[in-house]
C-alpha cells in the first residue's frame, strides 16, 4: 500500500514539471496514471488545478490572437510545442559543446589520462568525478555538436581502463590499452585461477558499451522520467531535462549489448554441456570399444560410488560396465572425470567473480560509496573458486592425462 502511494505521488510531482513545461498532454496522462495506481487527494487537487490552468490558458491565446505578429511570435517562442522544440534541439549545439567535442577527438584513443582530464597519479574519486562531469557533457542525448559520439566512446573507453586497477596497471607499466593483449595472456585471471586455463578474459568489464557503462555508473534511473528526463540519485533529488528524442544509436547499441549479455551468460553452460556430450559418448581408448558412463550424482543406472585418485571427486558409475574396464581404461575415465569437474567448477568460478565484481561496481554512489553496501559485495564468498584454487594447487591441469 505504501508503495503504490509513493508510486502514485511520483507520478503527480512528474505531472507537475511537464505541466510547468507546459506539455498539458503528459502531465494529464501522469495524472489520470496516478490515479489508477492509487487515489490521492494530491492528484485530485492537481486535475482541478490543470483544468484551471488549461481554460485560463485558452482566454489567453484567444486575447493574444488580437496582437501583432511580433507579439505572436515571442508568445510561441516562450511556450515551445513539445514537438517543435524536440525538432530544434536535435539539431542546436552551443560553441562550448564543440570545443570539449573537437578537444577530446584531437587527442589519440590511448591518451586516457589526457582525455579525462587528469594525472597520473590521480586517485579513484578523481577519476570517477572527471567520468561524471564529461559523460554528462558529451551524452548523445544531451550534446547534439558534429562528433559528440566519437568523444563519449573515447571517454567511457578511458574511463574503463583506468577505473580498474589491474587494467590500470597494465597501461601504466606498458602504455597500450590493455584489451589489445587480454584475450591472448589472460594474465590477471590466469595468475589467480591457476595454470592450464587460457582464453578467458582478464579485464570483465572490458566488453561493456559505452550505454551499458554510462547506466551502470547512473543507474537504472536515469532513463525513468522518459527519454528526455534524467533523474540523478532517485526520488527527491534534481531532475535535469535534455531536449531531443533518443538517437538511434543508442537503440541498436542497446540490442547489441543486449545479445552479447545473454551470449556471454549462457556461454559456461554450453561448455559444459558440450563436453558432456563429448565425455559420454567418445570412446575411452583408441584401441577398445568399451564405452562407461558416469555421473556425478547417483541415479538408478549410476549406483556404484567411486573417488577419483588426485582430486577425491566422488562420482557415479554403472558397475557392469565399470568392472569390465582394465586397469587403465579405468584410470583414464577418472582422469577424464576430473577434467570435466575441473572445468565445471572453473565456469562456476568464472560467474562467482563476475556477480560480486557487478555487486562491489553498483555499491559506488554520486560522489563516494555506500559503505555497508561495499561492505557486503567484498564479503560475499566464492566456494567455487576455493575450490578451483584447491584443484590448481592440487595437481597440474597439464597432466590430465596418462599414457
Amino acid at each position: 500500500m505504501e508503495a503504490s502511494r509513493e508510486e502514485a505521488l511520483r507520478c503527480v510531482n512528474l505531472a507537475k514539471k511537464y505541466l510547468s513545461a507546459g506539455d498539458y498532454q503528459k502531465a494529464s496522462k501522469l495524472a489520470d496514471k496516478s490515479t489508477r495506481i492509487l487515489p490521492t487527494s494530491e492528484a485530485e487537487d492537481f486535475k482541478r488545478y490543470m483544468a484551471k490552468e488549461r481554460t485560463s490558458g485558452k482566454k489567453e491565446a484567444s486575447a493574444a490572437s488580437t496582437g501583432s505578429n511580433n507579439a505572436t511570435s515571442t508568445m510561441r517562442e516562450r511556450t515551445p510545442n513539445a514537438s517543435k522544440s524536440n525538432d530544434s534541439s536535435q539539431t542546436s549545439y552551443t560553441r562550448e559543446q564543440v570545443e570539449i567535442v573537437q578537444k577530446i577527438t584531437k587527442l589519440k584513443a590511448h591518451e586516457y589520462y589526457e582525455i579525462l582530464n587528469l594525472k597520473k597519479d590521480c586517485n579513484d574519486i578523481e577519476i570517477k568525478k572527471s567520468y561524471r562531469k564529461l559523460a554528462l557533457q558529451l551524452h548523445p542525448d544531451k550534446n547534439h555538436a558534429p562528433n559528440a559520439d566519437e568523444a563519449f566512446k573515447k571517454v567511457s573507453k578511458a574511463f574503463q581502463v583506468l577505473s580498474d586497477p589491474n587494467m590500470k596497471a597494465h597501461y601504466d607499466r606498458t602504455g597500450l590499452d590493455p584489451e589489445s593483449r587480454a584475450s591472448a595472456s589472460s594474465s590477471s585471471f590466469s595468475e589467480r585461477a591457476g595454470p592450464g586455463f587460457q582464453g578467458f578474459s582478464a579485464y570483465p568489464q572490458a566488453n561493456m558499451s559505452p550505454e551499458d557503462l554510462f547506466n551502470s555508473f547512473f543507474g537504472d534511473q536515469f532513463f525513468a522520467g522518459g527519454p528526455n528526463t534524467f533523474f540523478f540519485g532517485g526520488p527527491g533529488v534534481r531532475v535535469h531535462q535534455f531536449g531531443g528524442r533518443p538517437r538511434r544509436f543508442r537503440r541498436q547499441r542497446a540490442e547489441d549489448t543486449s545479445n552479447k549479455s545473454v551470449f556471454y551468460q549462457i556461454l559456461p553452460i554450453i561448455i559444459i554441456v558440450i563436453f558432456a556430450f563429448l565425455s559420454n559418448f567418445s570412446s575411452l581408448d583408441g584401441n577398445t570399444s568399451v564405452r562407461a558412463g558416469y555421473s556425478f550424482v547417483p541415479t538408478e543406472k549410476y549406483s556404484a560410488q567411486y573417488v577419483s585418485p588426485n582430486y577425491k571427486v566422488p562420482f557415479y558409475v554403472n558397475p557392469k560396465q565399470y568392472n569390465s574396464l582394465s586397469s587403465r581404461d579405468s584410470y583414464r575415465l577418472a582422469n577424464k572425470i576430473e577434467q570435466q569437474y575441473a572445468e565445471k567448477v572453473h565456469a562456476e568460478c568464472i560467474q562467482e567473480r563476475e556477480y560480486k565484481e557487478n555487486q562491489i561496481r553498483k555499491s559506488y554512489g554520486w560522489f563516494f560509496p555506500d559503505a555497508e553496501k561495499l561492505s557486503r559485495a567484498k564479503e560475499i564468498p566464492l566456494p567455487r573458486c576455493d575450490e578451483f584454487s584447491r584443484l590448481s594447487y592440487h595437481k597440474p591441469f597439464s597432466n590430465y592425462y596418462y599414457y
